[in-house]
């Protein structure tokens, strides 16, 4: 459930361990072992900000990181492949990433949805080769709240940066 986050078990630590590594993660200055500790956590929401923390440092996470990223492409949430990913592009190796955040782009919910496509936004040249597949995803989508729009203006705005024009989203 997208909840599952926000409900504490008891006695369990888990928040303070979610915003520890939150905070770390965010610092862009974060501890490359504890992230990558956070990265193989049995809780996805620590897994997400364990990879938004190895993204965060980029290549100075080491090689170990870009190992744990590519293992974490496999992970059963989405959320989480897409944290990987741009960890990925963030280290300079966006081609095993890219069809990860074409797939969560095209199969994703809608939350899931608008982080591939900010990732796709964020590492600009890196999404070249997937173009076409950004291209296709800014077709509205009716099973999304307001038809997915937000997401396609994203893209949208992700294209107009790549190919230096300056299309509008009705």
């Amino acid at each position: 459930s997208r909840y599952r986050i926000l409900r504490e078990r008891e006695g369990s630590g888990f928040t303070e361990r979610l915003s520890t590594v939150a905070a770390a993660a965010s610092s862009g200055k974060g501890d490359p072992a504890m992230l990558l500790a956070a990265a193989r956590d049995a809780e996805p929401a620590i897994r997400y900000w364990g990879a938004t923390g190895i993204g965060n440092l980029g290549r100075d996470a080491g090689t170990g990181a870009v190992r744990a990223m590519g293992r974490l492409l496999l992970d059963p949430e989405p959320v989480v492949r897409t944290a990987a990913a741009r960890a990925l592009c963030r280290t300079g190796r966006a081609r095993r990433a890219l069809p990860v955040l074409v797939s969560v782009l095209e199969e994703g919910e809608q939350w899931e949805r608008l982080h591939a496509a900010i990732v796709l936004d964020e590492i600009g040249d890196q999404a070249l080769p997937v173009k076409e597949a950004m291209r296709s995803a800014l077709a509205p989508r009716r099973d999304l709240h307001a038809d997915g729009k937000y997401v396609v203006r994203v893209l949208n705005r992700a294209l107009n940066r790549l190919e230096d024009t300056d299309r509008k989203v009705p």
